[in-house]
């Protein structure tokens, strides 16, 4: 939204509130989490935000609402919405810029991540019928996909509209912030679920392994 300013364009649209002589500058966290009096950008950029949080929790509880992942999982999601918070208040303070666009465009990059990984990697979102489990009933939600998706058209329309009205540097921190969800959303996958499913993987093989040499042992002292 204005992480970077605005072109000199107040007039040019509703809700322009840059004075006529140059850009406003933000110097607390009040003027950065108001858009420095914007009430047009507040209502944009809050709702927006609102919507990312709404679908990401969404998404988050369909896959691990009742599943022993969901502590740690929901914890990651927490620590890194705060990093992410931590990050978009303290570049603003370095800068003099306001807004709030870095955390809902990394929650976006972090939701579509989540969505397109999942399935393929995780065996528990795959319908129990095909996995041959009693309950052939229990299918995964498909309203969090959905609204993730709606979710990320509305990202990217809105980032489209302010890469008209602000500056092009706005629209590279936006395309930043998504990167950085997504990079956040495959750390959140590679270490809470690839990897403690390699260290399943390798501990039932050497399980199996020490079966086979016990079983070894006990043919050797029979024969």
């Amino acid at each position: 939204s204005r992480e970077t300013g605005r072109r000199d364009t107040a007039g040019a649209r509703p809700g322009g509130t840059m004075p006529a002589g140059g850009e406003a500058r933000c110097a607390t966290v009040g003027c950065i989490l108001s858009y420095a009096g914007s009430t047009h950008d507040v209502t944009i950029n809050y709702t927006v935000c609102a919507l990312t949080v709404v679908a990401q929790a969404r998404l988050f509880w369909s896959e691990h609402g009742k599943r022993a992942s969901r502590l740690p999982t929901g914890l990651f999601q927490l620590g890194a919405f705060a990093c992410v918070c931590a990050f978009q208040i303290g570049l603003c303070l370095a800068l003099g810029c306001a807004g709030v666009s870095i955390v809902w465009n990394a929650i976006a990059g972090f939701s579509l991540q989540q969505l397109v990984r999942r399935p393929a990697a995780d065996p528990a979102l795959v319908p129990t019928a095909v996995r041959g489990d009693d309950d052939a009933c229990a299918r995964r939600p498909r309203a969090a996909p959905l609204l993730v998706l709606v979710m990320f058209l509305v990202v990217v329309f809105v980032d489209c509209y302010y890469g008209i009205y602000a500056k092009a540097l706005t629209s590279a921190a936006h395309a930043c912030a998504l990167a950085l969800g997504a990079l956040l959303g495959w750390l959140s996958g590679y270490l809470l679920h690839e990897r403690s499913a390699s260290l399943v993987d390798s501990q039932s093989f050497d399980s199996e392994h020490e079966k086979e040499a016990d079983e070894l042992r006990r043919g050797r002292r029979r024969c």
